[in-house]
């Protein structure tokens, strides 16, 4: 393995927890993240998530959980990142879809072009 092409590539989940990864890891050579939010905080105490999950605990212990995940929130930590390359968010290089959740196949092409730019290799060898 050659450590100067490490290339990092989080869907979802993925995503979020690779904004983290990025903020501290800086050996990686680039990060694609896809479809992530800001982490499991913002997640669980979303609109959308009233009286699910999170909200079956106690208040005492939703917010026990709370102040134990808010440090480590991908939000917090994403912006550390540099120097790493991000394709995702404003500085960084941004590509968007008219798409939901999935991702159409355009954006896998897309995002084996932009990381093969980034860690040195033709992407034309992952047949993209």
């Amino acid at each position: 393995m050659d450590p100067d092409r490490i290339g990092y590539v989080g869907a979802s989940y993925g995503g979020a927890m690779g904004g983290l990864l990025a903020g501290m890891e800086h050996r990686i050579k680039a990060y694609v993240l896809m479809v992530g939010d800001g982490g499991l905080v913002a997640h669980f105490t979303g609109a959308e998530d009233a009286g699910r999950d999170l909200y079956r605990l106690s208040e005492e212990r939703q917010q026990a959980w709370i102040a134990a995940m808010e440090p480590i929130e991908p939000i917090r930590w994403v912006g550390h990142a540099a120097p790493s390359p991000l394709l995702f968010s404003d500085p960084k290089d941004v590509m968007w879809y008219d798409s939901g959740h999935r991702l159409p196949d355009q954006a896998i092409e897309d995002q084996v072009r932009w990381l093969a730019r980034w860690i040195g290799v033709d992407p034309d060898r992952f047949g993209g």
